[in-house]
């Protein structure tokens, strides 16, 4: 059997010591440009690049103007994730937070008619019938407020408060 010779016995060590941090410096180099840190309400999401889905790039974009409170930016970017036709669930919840974007904005009836808009789809969203009743009774429309009121009460607690 002959005798063979790696490469590595050939190479001093301290070469591919540096050889190796050369490596590594490429490989985390590589690594950052490739990874974006995006921040979004109350978390940091590491996301690949390549390999978000339009509805993904969109929510980025959008949390990023919800950070900055830029409330017509968040209510066009909603409005392109509704347009995608997001599952049911998740729709309903973007209506809501269409609703709360609307609200901060300042148009009340915009929100709600997305809270509504809630509703059609899950008429036992809780937070949606909570949300319709406050903008019902601020716009004056108390008989519609209350109904909307007392049907969240009737459900299941999805709401929870903290003491």
């Amino acid at each position: 059997m002959k005798h063979q010779v790696r490469v590595s016995d050939r190479i001093p060590s301290r070469l591919l010591g540096l050889a190796g941090d050369d490596l590594d410096d490429k490989i985390r180099h590589s690594a950052e440009e490739s990874l974006k840190r995006v921040r979004m309400p109350n978390l940091t999401v590491t996301l690949a690049r390549r390999v978000t889905t339009p509805f993904q790039r969109i929510w980025i974009e959008t949390s990023a103007f919800i950070d900055r409170e830029d409330w017509s930016q968040v209510i066009s970017g909603l409005r392109e994730l509704i347009e995608l036709g997001p599952p049911r669930p998740v729709l309903v919840n973007t209506l809501i937070l269409l609703g709360i974007a609307c609200f901060r904005a300042g148009t009340l009836k915009a929100a709600g008619e997305a809270w509504e808009s809630a509703l059609a789809i899950d008429p036992d969203d809780q937070h949606a019938n909570l949300f319709l009743g406050f903008v019902l009774m601020l716009s004056d429309d108390f008989d519609h407020a209350a109904a909307a009121f007392e049907k969240c009460t009737m459900l299941p607690s999805a709401i929870t408060t903290s003491r």
